[in-house]
């Protein structure tokens, strides 16, 4: 469907981006991350657009790992900021967990 199209998209391109940053592969800052309400899917998941999945118990469990996506990435690229390449490392695992998790919750929803 569109929606997973999308936000599969974005979820990937999200970890594409952490991982270009915290490489020193690109100059984005902490700032030019969205959290989880700015983005396509969450915009979708708060929009009567979504309105015919929200009653499934799979839109319900959504919100949280999507939102963990978002939190850890930018924790990530702090503890680069602060010198924790440990603590970043940790960040990043959790964030690539959220980002399956959100995966597996659209796969159901659509």
């Amino acid at each position: 469907t569109p929606l997973y199209s999308s936000a599969a998209s974005d979820v990937y391109k999200r970890q594409g981006d952490i991982y270009a940053v915290a490489n020193g592969q690109s100059n984005k800052s902490v700032n030019d991350f969205s959290d989880h309400t700015m983005c396509r899917l969450g915009q979708w998941y708060s929009s009567e657009q979504s309105a015919e999945f929200k009653h499934t118990n799979a839109f319900k469990q959504l919100e949280n790992p999507h939102s963990e996506v978002h939190k850890n990435g930018v924790a990530a690229l702090h503890s680069i900021q602060n010198g924790d390449k440990e603590s970043a490392i940790k960040h990043i695992h959790k964030m690539e967990a959220a980002s399956e998790r959100v995966m597996h919750l659209l796969d159901e929803i659509c």
